[in-house]
């Protein structure tokens, strides 16, 4: 044996000389200096302990056996075309003290194999563990071995529900739970993953999944059962806007949904798309998290909508009930100018929320080089030009002061997020406000104001920030092109 010619040893050697001759050798063999040398000796090592341990037992098993030899194990005959996984075994025969030699049995691996997998769907690893000490055809070495290689093959093939418990145990009992054992560690534990989700999305293991996604403030620290339901049952129904719309109208719901999708998966999401549409999540998911997505927008616009109508009926309401029974002709006269001032408060929430999106999609990278692209590009030279066009066609100077501002604020932002020389948050110098403060206080005074080309002085600024922009862009074009 290799082991032990690299040791130097003969292959009668005992436990103790191979130990003394890898210390010896292990004095001019140093991890640090010899990494491959140090690696190959430690398995030359472990190789020759295991060889001497098994010669010591086969040793003891043939001294009771009064000298017969033990029949080799080997696989029985099986057509060609039987699949792996289905061929039979040939177990050795054992005796016990001066006993014949007991017949050669086969063991069945399909069959075999399938009754596994019923017991380890039942969720229970102790009965599993207890099930598996019984199996006397698993006192092989050579059959445990195969049907934990076939139960591997059969579970990669076509994942059977259990929960994480017992293909934990399925491991540990096949010694399949270390790296040595050959497997990817990572595709084990997404194979792991999705068992445990097809055993838990199972009716009758709702507890299960319960347990796994409980937050804490749905109702202490037991699983909440009824929630847990109703919470499945929204994820996976078919998708439609206007009913999750209608469920989004709870503050608190696209939160929790997306935080009960994030428990029950470990945060790997796409693993339950085999049970859940892909809109359902991609929607809660993007209503959960900051910033701006189309879901929020959705959402923010249906509740603002829907405060402006109930604020507007609430003020009806009130009106009718102080004008029961006395002249409400007065009292009515009011209501316009209420109602004007709600639906105006929802126009600013509105523009705001349009401001948003309009700084999130010019502040984004220009990779495609499409429409997008182009209408992105051009969107803070257009604002200025608009500003300027609107003074000098004798339109409300005001209206070109605002839309100057916020090109000077889209161009700052445009500038610092792309090239990296800040945070995504705007933050002007005093200086800056003091700027546009003044120039707002100009737009808003009277025909005694001195003449100050605010559109003009507005636009070049906003220009500059945008040319420096521009002109970063082109060196980055220009090294990307290179590297290329």
């Amino acid at each position: 044996m290799w082991a032990f010619g690299l040791l130097g040893l003969t292959e009668d050697a005992d436990e103790r000389s191979i130990k003394r001759a890898y210390a010896q050798r292990l004095r001019g063999t140093r991890p640090d200096e010899d990494p491959a040398g140090f690696q190959r000796l430690r398995e030359a090592y472990e190789a020759a302990l295991r060889f001497c341990q098994n010669r010591t037992v086969q040793a003891t098993v043939h001294d009771g056996d009064d000298g017969q030899d033990e029949a080799p194990i080997a696989m029985a005959a099986a057509p060609a075309n039987t699949p792996v996984h289905a061929r039979p075994v040939a177990l050795p025969p054992r005796a016990m003290g001066g006993e014949a030699p007991l017949p050669a049995t086969t063991v069945d691996l399909a069959h075999l194999l399938d009754e596994l997998l019923a017991v380890a769907g039942r969720g229970d690893p102790q009965a599993l563990l207890a099930w598996l000490a019984g199996r006397h055809e698993l006192w092989s070495l050579q059959a445990k071995a195969a049907l934990g290689q076939h139960m591997m093959a059969r579970v990669q093939q076509q994942a059977t529900a259990m929960p994480a418990e017992c293909f934990d145990a399925l491991l540990g009992f096949f010694d399949l739970d270390h790296v040595r054992a050959g497997y990817d560690p990572f595709a084990v534990q997404r194979l792991r993953r999705r068992m445990r989700l097809q055993w838990e999305m199972q009716p009758e293991h709702i507890e299960a999944a319960a347990r796994r996604a409980h937050d804490p403030g749905w109702s202490g620290h037991a699983p909440n059962l009824k929630m847990t339901r109703r919470m499945l049952r929204q994820l996976v129904r078919p998708f439609h806007w206007p009913q999750v719309l209608l469920v989004s109208m709870l503050p608190e719901r696209p939160g929790e949904l997306a935080r009960f999708a994030n428990r029950l998966s470990d945060d790997h999401v796409e693993e339950l798309l085999p049970y859940m549409p892909r809109e359902q999540l991609h929607f809660w998911l993007l209503a959960a998290a900051r910033g701006l997505s189309l879901p929020r927008l959705a959402i923010n616009s249906v509740r603002i909508v829907t405060a402006t109508v109930a604020a507007i009926a609430l003020v009806a309401a009130l009106f009718g009930v102080i004008t029961l029974g006395g002249d409400a002709s007065k009292a009515w006269n009011v209501f316009p100018t209420i109602a004007a001032w709600i639906c105006g408060v929802a126009g600013l929430a509105f523009a705001y929320m349009g401001w948003q999106w309009l700084d999130y999609w010019q502040r984004l990278p220009d990779t495609d080089g499409g429409r997008g692209t182009w209408l992105r590009w051009a969107c803070v030279p257009l604002m200025a030009a608009i500003a300027v066009a609107l003074k000098y066609l004798g339109v409300d100077e005001l209206a070109s002061v605002v839309i100057v501002v916020l090109a000077i604020v889209l161009g700052i932002r445009r500038y610092r997020e792309r090239s990296g020389a800040g945070p995504s948050r705007f933050r002007i110098h005093p200086v800056g406000w003091i700027v546009l403060a003044n120039m707002l206080r100009l737009a808003l005074s009277g025909e005694d104001a001195p003449t100050v080309p605010l559109a003009e002085i507005g636009a070049t600024i906003a220009m500059a920030f945008w040319l420096a922009d521009a002109w970063k862009e082109r060196g980055r074009r220009r090294a990307s092109a290179a590297a290329a």
